[in-house]
């Protein structure tokens, strides 16, 4: 059976990183690129426990074995890291419903991995219910981003409710990515 919580020990986050490993861009086929996603961003352990620290990320297990997670990031981290730079350019200039983007409370996802094995299963369904469960006291709404060639992800966030509202073209990658909100008001 699989459940859904928040990150507690330092081996649920040496977990999420294997993951994460699994699961990057450059240590996938095209073949698996094209049919199963792909991560781009690559975090260290120090990097992610202070993620943590600051919302926490969410996991799914299956027993004790961790098979999924969500990463929670919050704006202030986005400066951090290169990978997220055109991302925060594109945020820092968007309004949304009236208001500047970051004027509001946004939960950004830093990351959301599934193990290839458990995949089909609903647990993106799961991670963003549980993520939702866990944080819509202290933000507005969830922030994502996702890479125009990545399309299993895209639509897997339009399935669990998030809307795009804007594109960008990302310096990193090369890439339009497209960014989606999920909106928990």
């Amino acid at each position: 059976m699989i459940t859904y919580t928040p990150a507690t020990t330092e081996q649920d986050l040496e977990a999420i990183l294997v993951l994460q490993r699994q699961n990057l861009r450059q240590f996938l086929t095209q073949e698996e690129r094209d049919e199963q996603g792909f991560l781009t961003a690559s975090y260290s352990l120090n990097f992610l426990r202070e993620m943590h620290e600051a919302s926490a990320h969410i996991v799914a297990r299956d027993g004790e074995t961790v098979v999924g997670y969500t990463l929670g990031l919050t704006p202030e981290f986005l400066p951090l890291d290169p990978v997220f730079a055109s991302y925060l350019q594109a945020i820092q200039t968007m309004d949304w419903k009236g208001k500047p983007m970051l004027d509001y409370r946004p939960l950004i996802v830093g990351q959301l991995c599934v193990d290839k094995n458990y995949r089909g299963q609903g647990l993106v369904d799961g991670l963003y219910q549980a993520c939702r469960n866990h944080h819509a006291g202290s933000f507005d709404f969830l922030l994502s981003d996702v890479s125009s060639l990545n399309p299993r992800s895209f639509r897997a966030h339009q399935r669990v409710g998030f809307q795009p509202i804007a594109e960008f073209p990302d310096a990193f990658t090369g890439e339009t990515w497209h960014i989606l909100v999920w909106d928990w008001a």
